[in-house]
């Protein structure tokens, strides 16, 4: 019986030992920008249009994101907690820039001939 439990405690332990662990990116490089609402409890105008409604419920705290749309197409999204009745006040916004222009011969489909 002891037998088998160092057998077992021994391949865990090796297991163990050739996991590698998990790369998370530093927060520096987290890809959305984070903006402050100035209001409490209500979302400004400036945000733009809404656009989208998404849910997380059955997570560990419900909430619902919200997602705005400006002139500039910026786009917010702001966090209304469920339990809580409120809205969070802090937004993430995805900055839009217009695409890089595509090469010649990716525009027309054709190949270029040097």
């Amino acid at each position: 019986m002891n037998r088998i439990a160092l057998v077992i405690l021994a391949l865990g332990a090796g297991l163990l030992a050739s996991c590698e662990p998990l790369v998370v990116p530093p927060p520096d490089t987290f890809p959305l920008a984070r903006e402050h609402m100035a209001t409490e409890n209500a979302i400004p105008a400036e945000y733009g249009r809404l656009v989208a409604v998404t849910t997380t419920a059955g997570d560990r705290q419900s909430y619902a994101q919200l997602w705005f749309e400006d002139a500039n197409g910026t786009i917010r999204i702001a966090y209304v907690l469920i339990d809580d009745r409120r809205v969070a006040p802090d937004v993430d916004v995805i900055a839009r820039r217009a695409a890089s222009p595509a090469p010649a011969s990716e525009a027309t489909g054709e190949e270029e001939t040097p």
